[in-house]
């Protein structure tokens, strides 16, 4: 609905919202937040079906992300319903996008691919600790290397040194562990537009609180700015946008 106070027209989903102790326990399907029918284009459709039989996992290759089985599969993990989140917001967010963890460039290749198709100038600054030559090699492979500015820094430093930047979309996969998520998450507002969304991966796995590896959702409620807002869940991600 078009009102006032959200004037795009946007869908949140707070039904979806997980206490700690329902983490994990349920996979919260892939809702859109623009207002769309069905899906954006084809390459939205194609990551819909783009599932690995044996893992259930997002099964992308490089070259063709409009293709079964072209290429060499990009590592990483990430749910269909992940990449269908990401893939929205990379398309119809019109400022610039920031990604802490690249891996090998599965998300990375997935966000360029979406402001590509959206027809906008620029590319997204994805930030990983160490340099990986497998996501300039991704990247290039899938004809996306003008879309994707890679940054060798821990994601602390990273945003301080963006901190003249603002940005509309950030994708927070740079670590799963409580210390590492905590020392981000106030950092954020520094670095936003109005407006802005930012989606935490790892966030709906029942690791979180049970194995001293995982803290995400407890990270994230306890230093997230107020002025960030939950919007939904989906597939083991949690959006929020500034208010």
């Amino acid at each position: 609905m078009l009102t006032e106070s959200n004037p795009k027209g946007l869908t949140y989903h707070p039904d979806t919202y997980l206490e700690p102790d329902n983490v994990g326990k349920s996979i919260p399907s892939y809702k859109p937040t623009f207002p769309f029918t069905g899906y954006i284009n084809d390459h939205h459709r194609f990551l819909s079906e783009a599932r690995n039989p044996a893992t259930g996992l997002l099964l992308l290759t490089a070259p063709g992300l409009l293709e079964h089985g072209v290429g060499a599969p990009i590592n990483g993990w990430l749910r269909v319903e992940d990449a269908l989140k990401l893939y929205e917001l990379a398309y119809y967010c019109d400022g610039s996008i920031l990604e802490l963890g690249s891996y090998e460039g599965l998300s990375t290749c997935i966000l360029a691919q979406a402001i590509t198709d959206s027809g906008r100038p620029g590319a997204i600054s994805t930030v990983d600790i160490t340099y990986r030559q497998a996501v300039a090699d991704n990247a290039a492979a899938c004809g996306l290397a003008s879309r994707v500015n890679i940054i060798t820094a821990d994601a602390v430093a990273a945003i301080r040194s963006l901190s003249a930047r603002r940005f509309s979309f950030i994708f927070v996969d740079h670590s799963h562990t409580y210390n590492d998520v905590k020392a981000v998450c106030p950092l954020l507002g520094n670095i936003v537009s109005a407006d802005a969304f930012v989606l935490f991966h790892d966030y709906n796995d029942p690791r979180n609180g049970k194995d001293g590896n995982y803290g995400v959702v407890q990270a994230v409620m306890e230093s997230l700015p107020d002025r960030f807002q939950f919007c939904g869940v989906y597939g083991c991600t949690a959006l929020y946008r500034t208010g």
